[in-house]
């Protein structure tokens, strides 16, 4: 039909079922104008009362959606019993009044603690995973776990690896580890990503611009940009760097540099700014890897002076994170064949920091001395805090022997017994507590450090186990690498 007109009224409407006829012959063979009439007659009966149904099913699903979480939370009480540790709830169930102390890895009255007093507190810090973020950031340790009480072991500063690109989301997060901070006089390390997707990055940069406002200057003792980038090419994103994602990251380090200058009244103009990379900015010269021998890798090298052009070195910081636990096998001697230490003197330099002997140590006295290489004095007197260190018990799903020198034969390497103990935990993390933060005795020390982490967490859906306040609850731990925030558990044994 080429218009409307011709179509008669209807001999009935819908409280005649059974009467619907038209006039014209023409149209009663027209199967497909009767059903598009139909339609129009239901839409125009219907029409009136759209609101009312779309209000009606809204309301039905809330009313399902509470049901459930009813459920959900019934069934998980039932299954832990009255024994269990009860998981805290998500982020969104918190408000800005609701936190209080948290304290984990509680040491038994009759019981001894790692350590009476932490050493140099006020220079050492604790890393904020993903899981205690996205779940449960009210429940920060508000002292060292296993360590004595006291104002004098209470934790004095925390890293945020992000803070989240939905402010709706995570902004009640930030208010409460302003809360966190508030009550223990800390500070916060701020970290806000690049990822070679500008869109991504801008979001989180918002983010992060926002949570400076909540927190305000006298909590925030620096900002991060970037972390781990020498490792980009890891990420099952990093070809969206096209190849230049130091060029990528140089861009952006300096637009949020410049932003800091005028953000929230110039407020942070005169906060510390950091990126933080791995031990891979730096390449072997010989056989050992001895600290004179190494070197900083060309492309970081021009990072570097680029950094020192655009701003004033006593406000920029190198943070570096090592971790010794992914080497998990002692270094070959240069036949090839023979291991420089037994597993055991191995474990013993690798969880250590009191000795310049120990990997981390050792790790420092490279990166000092490579920096006076390419940047002369003011290379070895840069600012440096170490961004991460941290022992895994029980072991990593990531922990393999792939950072082992191999064999000559092409034998495969084994990890040493007890590499993912508890007693290895322990030793790492006490020796961390005691540690004067020294590098060598003619350098300048590290700033600050940083212990890897509040709780266990995924890294790129792979499962490890650095938290000091313990795993996810087995029920939980799917959801690390599935859909949705997991629950936070504690293990108050885990130190």
């Amino acid at each position: 039909m080429g218009s409307d007109s011709g179509y008669q009224s209807l001999a009935s409407d819908l409280e005649e079922p059974g009467q619907l006829s038209f006039v014209s012959i023409e149209e009663e063979n027209d199967c497909g104008g009767e059903l598009r009439r139909g339609f129009d007659v239901v839409h125009t009966k219907v029409r009136p009362y759209y609101r009312t149904i779309l209000i009606t099913l809204v309301v039905g699903m809330a009313a399902v959606n509470v049901a459930l979480v009813i459920l959900c939370k019934q069934s998980v009480s039932e299954e832990q019993g009255n024994d269990a540790i009860p998981a805290l709830p998500y982020s969104m169930d918190y408000n800005a009044d609701s936190w209080k102390p948290f304290e984990c890895g509680r040491v038994p009255k009759t019981g001894t603690p790692l350590a009476e007093k932490v050493v140099l507190v006020d220079r050492k810090g604790l890393a904020v995973d993903d899981t205690t973020w996205d779940a449960c950031p009210g429940s920060i340790p508000v002292s060292w776990p296993a360590t004595a009480g006291g104002a004098g072991n209470r934790v004095i500063n925390v890293r945020l690896f992000r803070t989240g690109s939905n402010y709706s989301a995570n902004g009640e997060n930030v208010k409460m580890l302003k809360k966190f901070l508030e009550y223990n006089s800390a500070k916060a390390l701020v970290g806000t990503p690049i990822s070679c997707n500008q869109t991504d990055d801008d979001a989180e940069w918002l983010g992060t611009v926002e949570a400076l406002r909540i927190l305000g200057p006298e909590h925030v003792m620096g900002v991060a940009i970037g972390n781990e980038l020498d490792l980009y090419d890891r990420h099952p994103e990093s070809w969206k760097c096209y190849g230049d994602l130091w060029g990528y990251f140089k861009r952006n380090f300096q637009q949020r540099v410049e932003s800091l200058q005028h953000v929230h009244g110039g407020a942070f103009a005169n906060i510390s700014v950091t990126t933080v990379t791995a031990g891979s900015i730096m390449k072997c010269g010989d056989h050992s890897c001895s600290p004179p021998k190494m070197t900083i890798i060309p492309e970081f090298v021009d990072v570097l002076q680029f950094i020192y052009k655009i701003m004033p070195a006593d406000k920029f910081v190198l943070s570096m994170n090592f971790y010794p636990y992914f080497q998990p096998c002692p270094p070959l001697k240069r036949d090839g064949i023979t291991p420089a230490y037994s597993c055991s003197e191995w474990l013993r330099l690798a969880s250590c920091v009191d000795s310049e002997k120990c990997v981390v140590r050792q790790s420092l006295i490279a990166a000092r001395l490579a920096l006076e290489s390419v940047l002369g004095e003011r290379g070895r007197n840069t600012r440096l805090w170490l961004g991460e260190l941290g022992w895994s018990s029980p072991q990593s799903s990531t922990l393999s022997t792939g950072a082992c020198s191999p064999f000559k034969s092409g034998a495969p390497r084994q990890i040493c017994p007890q590499w993912s103990s508890q007693e290895s935990l322990v030793a790492s993390y006490n020796g961390f507590l005691q540690w004067n933060l020294s590098v060598r005795e003619d350098m300048p020390p590290v700033e600050y450090a940083f212990w890897f982490s509040v709780r266990d967490s995924a890294n790129f859906r792979f499962p490890e186990h650095f938290g000091l306040c313990g795993p996810a609850a087995a029920a939980a731990a799917a959801s690390l690498w599935s859909f949705g925030p997991p629950a936070c558990q504690n293990d108050f044994s885990r130190v």
